[in-house]
This record gives structure tokens, sequence and C-alpha cells, in this order.
């Protein structure tokens, strides 16, 4: 079925994760990785794609890839040159029921490319209001900065914190969102109590958003430390824009080191 084209410890807790390394080639419909996405009372999952090519191919709700759920993470790490195409559905690290323990997180290290067709949501997701301490990590480049991985985000948003607690890390290479917005904190979902706590790091590499797409810190808290590297913003940068009386927003900027570039309003 969709659901388990690859679904790592939907049933059971294994300690070895997952690999697919240079010469591999796999298509599937959808990738689950962590937690119980069916039934049974899951574990944590690791994905491992160390080269090679995994396409995820599938439509409607088994698509795409989503990592934690029901106090699980799940972990994908993406290196040495590979290729993860998910050429229909999102990417969603830390779905929903997460505990303060459990963080999901995708690492794009080495000339690896990842590419997003729909939105790429990091702690919670549009659809369900059970975030409160589901956390997800992204990091893209290695520690050093010296390597050049490319991340493409070609439909939908980027949110760090859709309703739960996210992080994300640009240390070298390139992150493209080449449609829509940028979202730090993204508004809670109606009657979401959720905490929606967002930290960006910009270290190095190249965050560009496209057209008139937007960097919006919304609703929450939103920190955004850009330390080294270029940000360019094609429309405007908001700041604490939501309706919502805990709004803070930050933007730290080392101008010796870092770049920033906005094509509408601050």
């Amino acid at each position: 079925t969709d659901r388990a084209n690859i679904a790592l410890d939907d049933l059971e807790n294994s300690p070895q994760p997952a690999f697919i390394t240079p010469g591999d080639s796999f298509e599937v419909s959808a990738v689950r990785i962590g937690g119980n996405f069916g039934e049974g009372a899951g574990g944590d999952g690791v994905l491992n794609v160390d080269g090679g090519t995994l396409t995820v191919s599938g439509t409607g709700l088994g698509s795409g890839i989503a990592l934690g759920f029901n106090g699980r993470d799940g972990k994908l790490n993406i290196s040495n040159g590979a290729l993860v195409d998910i050429t229909a559905g999102n990417l969603l690290v830390g779905v929903e029921n997460g505990n303060a323990q459990d963080v999901s997180e995708v690492r794009v290290t080495g000339a690896s490319t990842l590419n997003v067709a729909g939105s790429f949501q990091i702690g919670g997701n549009q659809n369900t209001n059970a975030d409160a301490n589901t956390r997800g990590t992204v990091v893209v480049g290695n520690s050093m900065g010296t390597d050049n991985p490319i991340v493409n985000v070609n439909g939908g948003n980027t949110e760090v914190a859709r309703g739960g607690i996210g992080r994300f890390t640009l240390n070298s290479g390139e992150f493209n969102q080449n449609a829509s917005n940028f979202v730090l904190a993204q508004t809670r979902n109606t009657g979401s109590t959720s905490n929606t706590d967002a930290i960006v790091d910009v270290n190095g590499g190249a965050l560009t958003i496209a057209g008139t797409g937007q960097l919006n810190m919304n609703g929450g808290l939103s920190v955004f430390n850009h330390n080294g590297g270029d940000v360019i913003v094609g429309g405007h940068l908001q700041m604490a824009t939501a309706n919502d009386t805990t709004s803070n927003a930050t933007y730290n900027l080392d101008a010796g080191t870092g770049s920033l570039s906005i094509g509408g309003n601050l």
C-alpha cells in the first residue's frame, strides 16, 4: 500500500537504520519514518540515503515523506551526492503528538540534492492540533560549511514551526524557495494551544526566496540568526504579523559576514 512503501518502525522499534547506497535507485509512493502511522506501538526510525536516488511519487494521502508521529522520532540523512526527489506531496518533519525527548530530523550534506514538490513543514503540520512539543530539525550543509548541498522547495511554503517547535540551520550550499513563502512560527491552527516556536540559523550558503515570495515571521516566537552567507528575499520581509498577543520576532544580522537583500518592504 502507499503507506507501507517505505515504513520504518511502524510496528516495532529496531535499532538498525535502513540504507540506500550509491548505484541504488528506488521509486515509491510514500516514505514514513518513526512512529505509528498505521497500527501498532510504533518506534523510532532512521533512513540513510548515502548516495543513489530515492523518488517519492505518490499522490493523495499516501504521498510525500513524513517523520515522527505519536511520541516517536524519525531521521532522514541525505549524503554522498544522493538525490531525494519528492515529485508529489510534502516533506513533514515531526508530524504530531511529539514530546520533549523526541526530535525528528533531516540532514542534507555533501553534493546531495533534495527536491520537494509540495510544502516543507518542520515541527508540526497544518492538518492537526496535536502539535504541542512536536519537534523538527533541518540541517543543510556540514558543520564546517565546506560542502554544497542543494534543497529546492517547488510548491508550498517552508514552515519552520507549524504549530510545534522547529529549527532550521543552513551552513553551506543552497536552499531555494522557488514558490510560495518561507515562514517562521506559522499561525496556530484554530483551537490549537501549541508553542509554535521557530529558530533559523543561516551560517553560510544562500537562502533564496524567489519571485515575490516572502520571509514571514508570523505567530509565536521567531528568531532568525543571520551569521553568514546570503539571504535573498524576492518579496517582503514581515515580522510579528499574526494577530496574536504571543507574536515575538527577532532578526539578528551580522553585517560583517551576512548579506541581506529584500525586494519588497520590511
